[in-house]
């Protein structure tokens, strides 16, 4: 809707006078005279340092220039002030209502400015329309010297503030007795979110213990219907509110089970904050054969198996800069510390089928080559971080991409909310620049849809990476996530500027391989959305997870209802996937295939957060006969979810890349749900057949992939000690 400014409304005039003097106007057909607060005017007595507004040009410019110079040369005396200060109050209110032609009217009269015909108690045009009546002459004495327009705004102001916190209030009573799951250090409807305020111990359906508490039990269906809110969904990405709280499915938080009797086990972030993000190297390694032909060489590996994975780059500019330094040698600039960065990565970056065993992804040479690589770069980096471009933006991505790659996590944390919070900047003025740029002016010379290419690419390359890091380390990032999407998808780059090492046009075979990048790429990014769905649906404030008793009987089809519904989500993204992305969603087979087998691993972690909260439900419950049938069958379905991750995830137990400890740890998440059920089957045997064939070899799986990666991040040793005690626990309860 757009409006009018060139029109002064004497239809919108009346309008916003009924919206401020008729409280139905603004709280609905439903308020009732109950719900009526008697104005408040402020006096002296209750603002005590009442503000004097600064006086008008025109008493100002009364002033002599003398005065004005012996004012600023000596501080003036109590009884001078006080003068200068009655002055300004008479001299702005005579500004201010030096025409005064209807010094009785009422105060909703005087806000409309048109005639009021001063009738007592109610005006006439007030009677008509309902209005809240009020002359000035009514109100207390006013030792504030504010003038009768700024009290007339303040009552009102503090009329509507109290209305609607009474009706707020009453809304919020009884969204009150939606049930919370009290966890320490957690969130979600197993703890108190701060999303439903004026929930009392007593009216939580799950105890201070976390077991679900049937004995209290949640507010009606219809009163939960009612007060549902439908999450906004599809134009944004999630918020930092629904990130916090989809951290509940954190391994550390899934530790505080009941279960699982874990005490005292330390959080994510203060066992990787101890860890030093420095790694020694050795300064004679690495840089006696960077000559032209070795970047090259490196430059190639990177296109082929890390920037098909992130397209942020437009080839033959990359190319450009990539022959500048091969001709000129190493510089202390921006250019040098990106093909630095390149060659870092692309050290640690063979192809899948090279790291199908364990050993080659842990050699210490090429660990040692690529880390001076990746120091020399950021002895170069710093010229970048105030720079508003697109190559700091750059930079700090690979910078992030490369200590993900060698378990850096806590350095890549701050790593990706720089590069996110430098492509907010360059997006604001960009679209500054955009907006003052006439769009004929922009064709393919001008670079402009070169620069557009790499800036929506950059930021849905920043977006996914930071989100996924985040929903597991519980912390703050850049605001890239609180805008909207500012591009639906990135635009694949014209082929016209696809060009190889030497200046020459690709072959056909890199244009094969820029296509399927580049149909991973968007498919990546639409499962990411389903992600980001997913989570909005279920963790936003005032979404059936906090508002409905969904692990019951009588709740269970709002979790029915959420689960079908993203389940056809992704059956209609996987029908629609191009051949060479598409997989078999029931096969266990190796895809040989980086790309693919993302694409799989994604589609699993959304199975997995669908199902999550049934699992927790049979595991967490008091009386496991009062959980809905669904919410059993999902859970089913969810720890058959988790044996499958565990093999399809096998082909790439020992492939270093940026996402080797976010799948670790995914797949710790699943092995945790299937122990959880393992332990609770001994007290509830009826839940034991929940437990699918394999899921013990999953187990000593994980427990093994553990082992080799330990070394890397101290939260994998931890995680491992523990696992093998839970299986301790088990395998010695089954003997006894």
């Amino acid at each position: 809707m757009t409006m009018d400014h060139g029109r002064k409304g004497p239809s919108v005039a009346p309008l916003l006078a009924n919206l401020l003097s008729d409280p139905q106007s603004v709280m609905g057909p439903g308020y009732t005279q109950a719900h009526s607060i008697q104005p408040v005017v402020p006096a002296a007595a209750s603002v005590p340092n009442a503000p004097v507004l600064p006086p008008s040009p025109a008493s100002s410019s009364s002033r002599s220039s003398a005065t004005r110079r012996t004012m600023s040369r000596r501080p003036a005396s109590p009884d001078t002030q006080q003068q200068y200060a009655s002055a300004d109050v008479q001299s702005r209110e005579s500004a201010s209502y030096g025409r005064r032609r209807a010094t009785t009217a009422c105060m909703v009269c005087r806000a409309r400015k048109t005639k009021c015909d001063n009738q007592r108690p109610i005006c006439g045009f007030c009677r008509t329309t309902n209005g809240a009546c009020g002359y000035p002459d009514d109100t207390a004495a006013d030792f504030s010297k504010l003038d009768r327009g700024s009290l007339a705004i303040l009552q009102r102001i503090s009329e509507m503030e109290q209305t609607l916190t009474a009706v707020i209030g009453d809304r919020m009573s009884v969204v009150g007795s939606v049930g919370s799951v009290v966890n320490a250090g957690n969130t979600g409807p197993f703890s108190t979110p701060a999303s439903i305020p004026g929930s009392a111990p007593s009216q939580r359906s799950f105890s201070h213990d976390n077991y679900i508490d049937f004995d209290n039990p949640p507010i009606s269906m219809a009163t939960a219907a009612m007060h549902h809110q439908l999450p906004n969904t599809g134009d944004s990405p999630p918020t930092a509110d629904v990130i916090t709280k989809s951290s509940e499915m954190r391994v550390e938080n899934i530790l505080q089970w009941p279960v699982f009797h874990t005490q005292g086990y330390p959080s994510l972030a203060v066992v990787l904050g101890q860890e030093s993000s420095y790694r020694p190297f050795s300064s004679s390694d690495g840089m006696l054969d960077l000559d032209a032909d070795t970047i090259n060489q490196l430059v190639e590996n990177f296109l082929a198996n890390n920037h098909i994975k992130n397209p942020i780059f437009v080839v033959d500019q990359l190319w450009a800069r990539v022959r500048d330094i091969s001709e000129t040698g190493l510089r202390w600039d921006g250019s040098t510390c990106l093909v630095l960065l390149i060659c870092a990565i692309s050290v640690l970056s063979p192809p899948i089928t090279a790291e199908g065993q364990p050993g080659y992804s842990r050699r210490a040479d090429r660990l040692q080559r690529a880390e001076h690589f990746f120091q020399m770069a950021q002895r170069r980096i710093g010229v970048l971080y105030h720079t508003n471009s697109l190559l700091a933006v750059q930079c700090s991505f690979l910078t992030a991409v490369y200590l993900m790659t060698t378990f850096r996590i806590m350095a890549a944390w701050k790593a990706f909310a720089q590069a996110g919070t430098q492509c907010v900047g360059w997006m604001a003025a960009r679209e500054h620049k955009m907006a003052a740029t006439p769009s004929d002016a922009m064709d393919m010379d001008t670079g402009v849809d070169g620069e557009q290419h790499m800036e929506e690419s950059l930021y849905w390359s920043c977006l996914k990476s930071e989100l996924e890091l985040r929903t597991e380390l519980e912390l703050p990032g850049s605001t890239l996530n609180e805008m909207q999407y500012s591009h639906e998808y990135p635009s694949p780059p014209n082929p016209e500027q696809l060009v190889d090492g030497h200046g020459q046009g690709q072959t056909q075979t890199q244009r094969e391989q820029l296509e399927r990048g580049w149909f991973f790429y968007l498919a990546e990014i639409a499962l990411r959305r389903i992600m980001n769905d997913t989570l909005s649906s279920r963790y936003a404030s005032g979404s059936w997870y906090y508002t409905v008793p969904w692990w019951t009987a009588a709740g269970e089809d709002w979790l029915r209802s959420d689960i079908e519904g993203f389940r056809q989500k992704l059956d209609t993204w996987q029908a629609m996937l191009p051949t060479a992305m598409r997989f078999q969603v029931t096969s266990e087979e190796p895809t040989y295939d980086a790309l693919r087998g993302i694409l799989r691993g994604h589609y699993v972690d959304i199975l997995d957060v669908l199902y999550f909260p049934s699992v927790r439900a049979v595991v967490c419950s008091r009386r496991y006969e009062e959980v809905g049938l669904y919410v059993v069958e999902a859970a089913r379905e969810g720890l058959l979810n988790a044996v499958y991750r565990i093999k399809i995830c096998k082909e790439g137990f020992y492939h270093r890349h940026q996402g080797t400890w976010l799948m670790v740890r995914t797949c710790s998440r699943s092995v945790l749900q299937l122990l959880a059920v393992a332990l609770r089957a001994r007290d509830e045997p009826a839940i034991a057949h929940l437990l699918p064939d394999g899921w013990r070899d999953s187990t000593m799986q994980l427990l093994s992939l553990l082992d080799y990666w330990q070394h890397e991040s101290a939260d994998l040793a931890l995680l491992q000690v523990r696992i093998r005690e839970i299986l301790a626990d088990l395998d010695s309860t089954a003997l006894s």
